[in-house]
């Protein structure tokens, strides 16, 4: 049986997801694992940068790859394929 402050923090997110407009536990749950998931990619990323400063190499790996930024201007034409102006 949970009691205490396991329960308190079970009610917090559980009260965060009903305001945000999730009701579903499934959704909840499913909500739940894909933010761990997001977690563990950013500490893996936060390791292989520390690791990468405290032997100064360059990366191995990257677990977010470097993406040019392309700010969005409806009246431009979008240089990336598949962007919004592709068609």
């Amino acid at each position: 049986m949970l009691t205490g402050e396991l329960r308190n923090q079970i009610d917090r997110i559980w009260d965060a997801f009903w305001s945000g407009g999730i009701s579903n536990p499934l959704e909840v749950i499913e909500q739940i694992t894909y933010l761990l998931f997001l977690r563990r990619l950013d500490d893996l990323h936060t390791l292989e940068e520390n690791k990468s400063a405290r032997l100064e190499n360059p990366k191995e790996r990257r677990i977010f790859p470097l993406v040019p930024f392309v700010p969005y201007v409806p009246s431009v034409p979008c240089p990336l394929p598949g962007g919004p102006s592709d068609g």
